[in-house]
């Protein structure tokens, strides 16, 4: 085929698929299935494989598969390896019930959400962006389904991935150090249970931290890596998550490294760039240096945030009324059997190949 026509034909493709997207997927015919098996073997604009690559275009799916269209210098036909390794739960009533009143989460809505934004990343020709329907429901679910919104929040969270190359450069879990941050300092932790509103319980220890035990990059590079393992949970993708912020051992010398810069980031990674619906932050064992630090936080915080903000001090009984007892770590007077950090490694670095692929996407 010459260079002018291969031009043309990309061209026509462009113009052409969105049309044939919405219906073979309102169809789901034999003759969309034939179709695009007729073009894997007769166009040489068109292939089949196990991966996305290039500038995906389009999606269909069509016989148990993904079809998705890929057009940058080639432009190639590929089949997205299915996402049940991003985890797929079976809703419970109570969570179905949340997405449908909290989210407005109805099949019709995702589905016409999901395409509507696949529309609009097409349109992004800088941006090499995931669009399998598992990556895109769960920045629509941070956002109730504004799509333009929800656009918005996909291009930051890429924009930061090129921005702060010291935290995503090789983010995998393997290259986290898991050692000092977790196992041996405990500054990370994922309660196995969720408080009584389905929520996910994060714990993180900031006055623990000091440059002894890791950079602070690392310690940021840690809480990523779970934060994007988490988000692959479903329920929580729905519920949100709460946050148990520990500021014992906090001291003045902390604040040479909790700069205003670095809780800038923070906070525009948690507000501005993560599909994450987070519903709550429980301060604890606050020592009166914090007030010191929580002023330089309130500078960044949006007003819905700052509302969700509770700062307990030592009064585990006002803790326990916000996550009971038995979901919380002995150190708050819960009952909790010892966590165990070995099981949250495993987990965390089953999903090395999902790093490994969510690398190789952003603006190129």
């Amino acid at each position: 085929m010459q260079q002018h026509d291969h031009s043309i034909l990309e061209e026509r493709i462009q113009w052409l698929w969105p049309m044939y997207v919405e219906i073979a997927q309102r169809t789901l015919n034999l003759r969309a299935w034939t179709a695009a098996r007729a073009a894997e073997k007769s166009c040489p604009l068109f292939t089949r494989q196990g991966a996305l690559q290039n500038q995906s275009k389009g999606a269909v799916y069509i016989g148990g598969h993904t079809w998705t269209v890929a057009l940058g210098n080639v432009g190639q036909l590929r089949r997205a390896e299915s996402a049940s390794s991003w985890t797929m739960e079976r809703f419970s009533p109570d969570l179905m019930l949340i997405a449908r009143q909290e989210l407005g989460e109805t099949p019709k809505v995702k589905r016409d959400a999901v395409a509507q934004l696949r529309t609009l990343l097409a349109e992004d020709l800088a941006l090499k962006c995931p669009l399998d329907e598992e990556f895109l429901v769960k920045f629509l679910r941070c956002r109730k389904y504004r799509v333009k919104e929800t656009l918005e929040v996909i291009r930051k969270y890429f924009h930061v991935r090129r921005e702060y190359t010291d935290v995503y450069d090789n983010l995998l879990p393997s290259r986290i150090l898991y050692d000092a941050i977790f196992r041996q300092n405990k500054l990370i932790s994922i309660l196995k249970q969720p408080d009584p509103q389905g929520r996910l319980i994060a714990c993180c220890k900031l006055g623990v931290w000091n440059p002894d035990v890791c950079p602070l990059v690392e310690f940021l590079r840690a809480v990523v890596v779970s934060a994007e393992w988490t988000l692959l949970n479903q329920a929580f993708q729905i519920a949100g998550v709460v946050a148990l912020v520990d500021m014992e051992e906090l001291h003045l010398t902390h604040l040479l490294h909790y700069t205003p810069s670095e809780i800038r980031r923070v906070f525009k990674l948690v507000q501005e760039c993560y599909p994450v619906r987070l519903r709550g932050i429980y301060v604890v064992n606050n020592p009166p240096v914090f007030q010191l630090l929580y002023a330089l936080v309130k500078l960044v915080l949006k007003p819905k945030l700052q509302r969700r903000i509770h700062i307990i001090g030592r009064d585990y009984q006002k803790l326990h009324k916000l996550i009971p007892r038995e979901r919380l770590p002995e150190e708050y007077d819960g009952t909790l059997e010892k966590y165990d950090y070995d099981d949250l490694e495993r987990k965390l670095l089953s999903q090395e190949n999902f790093f490994v692929e969510l690398g190789s996407y952003g603006y190129q």
